[in-house]
């Protein structure tokens, strides 16, 4: 099996979780795919980010397509630590955002 097929069942399997688990996913997988140098494979995460983005979000969806397609110009470059650097602040993002969620969720209950 190749590593690209690889790529696509693991990206597959993410679009089963809810969203927040498939976007950590996604961005795990894309770090895992900067620190080996496997261009192809960042390559597929941005595009699957990019499918997914929700248009009725507006500006948000827009600002992000913006950080993606910029990325994807990176990794044409082969600059893959500023795509790297991209995922592992979102990804950092993201966890920080769900802890709070769920700290807001604990004092609510």
């Amino acid at each position: 099996m190749t590593v690209q097929v690889t790529t696509e069942l693991i990206i597959a399997e993410l679009r089963a979780l809810p969203a927040q688990d498939r976007l950590l996913g996604l961005y795990g997988l894309g770090i895992d795919g900067c620190e080996s140098g496997d261009s192809e494979q960042v390559r597929a995460v941005l595009d699957e980010l990019i499918a997914s983005l929700d248009f009725s979000y507006g500006d948000i969806a827009e600002a992000f397509q913006q950080l993606y397609a910029y990325c994807l110009t990176q990794c044409g470059r082969g600059a893959l630590d500023s795509v790297a650097f991209v995922f592992t602040d979102l990804r950092a993002t993201l966890l920080r955002a769900t802890e709070a969620a769920q700290i807001s969720e604990a004092a609510g209950a």
